[in-house]
């Protein structure tokens, strides 16, 4: 089985939330022969959280420059990171060109590099991206 992991998912791995601990047991729960795959928006927007909440003051910039050292040595160790390709974008587009979904851009990318590099289910905690993504046909799960 391939697994692709949105941001959402991602972030309480490295940040304590309340779904923190469900989110940890999930993944390890999931069978070894799994393959966990990222993609580098994924990487793009983990910075982007931490640069928000340095920016927000809810994080000191040196506590969060080491937990994204931290969180960027594990993702590299423990998931395949595929960087996205003109059709990824295409798809993005397509995604998002029918008007009929709640999908920001980002959400909409991350959508598009796991159809198109065949990833048999989507892990997210965004609804509005769990909700457009089945409606566009994809295998989507908060985990739960």
């Amino acid at each position: 089985m391939k697994a692709y992991f949105d941001t959402s998912f991602i972030v309480p791995l490295f940040l304590p939330e309340p779904q923190s601990e469900r989110i940890e047991a999930h993944i390890r729960g999931l069978p070894e022969s799994t393959k966990l795959t990222v993609s580098q928006w994924t990487m793009v927007e983990l910075a982007s959280v931490f640069s928000r909440l340095v920016r927000m003051r809810e994080l000191e910039r040196p506590l969060a420059k080491t937990i994204l050292r931290t969180a960027t040595s594990v993702i590299s160790e423990s998931f395949d990171i595929i960087t996205p390709v003109g059709r990824d974008y295409e798809r993005c587009r397509n995604f998002l060109g029918g008007f009929d979904n709640a999908l920001r851009a980002g959400d909409a990318l991350h959508l598009a590099i796991a159809a198109n590099h065949e990833s048999d289910i989507i892990f997210s905690l965004d609804k509005d991206m769990l909700s457009a993504g089945a409606a566009l046909g994809l295998n989507l799960s908060d985990g739960g």
